[in-house]
C-alpha cells in the first residue's frame, strides 16, 4: 500500500527498505511483480532487501555488500557467476 501511496505523488525514484518483511510468499510474488512493472515503466527503485529470491527476480542491477563494504555489483546474471557472491549466497542465489 505504501508503494502505491508514493507513486500517487508522481515520484520517479522509490526508496524501499525491506519491503518484503512480514509478507507471505504470495504477497512477495505480488510485490515482485509490482516492482518489475514499476521498473519497466521507467521508475528508479532502490531496494534494500534480504529476501534474495525477490532481489534476483526483480532487480536489473545489484550491489552486494558485506560488513558495510561493496564486494560486487552488476546484473543478476553476472553476479550469479561471481565467486564472492556465490560464497555468501550459494543457496539463495540459485548459483
Amino acid at each position: 500500500m505504501e508503494v502505491l501511496r508514493v507513486l500517487l505523488t508522481g515520484a520517479n525514484l522509490v526508496l524501499l527498505d525491506e519491503p518484503a518483511a512480514g509478507l507471505s510468499p504470495e504477497e512477495r510474488n505480488e510485490l515482485s511483480s509490482l516492482l518489475v512493472r514499476l521498473r519497466d515503466s521507467g521508475k528508479t527503485i532502490v531496494l534494500v532487501e534480504h529476501d534474495l529470491d525477490l532481489v534476483w527476480r526483480t532487480a536489473d542491477a545489484i550491489i552486494v555488500m558485506e560488513a558495510g563494504r561493496i564486494i560486487a555489483n552488476g546484473r543478476p546474471d553476472e553476479l550469479r557467476k561471481d565467486e564472492r557472491v556465490r560464497k555468501l549466497f550459494t543457496t539463495s542465489a540459485h548459483a
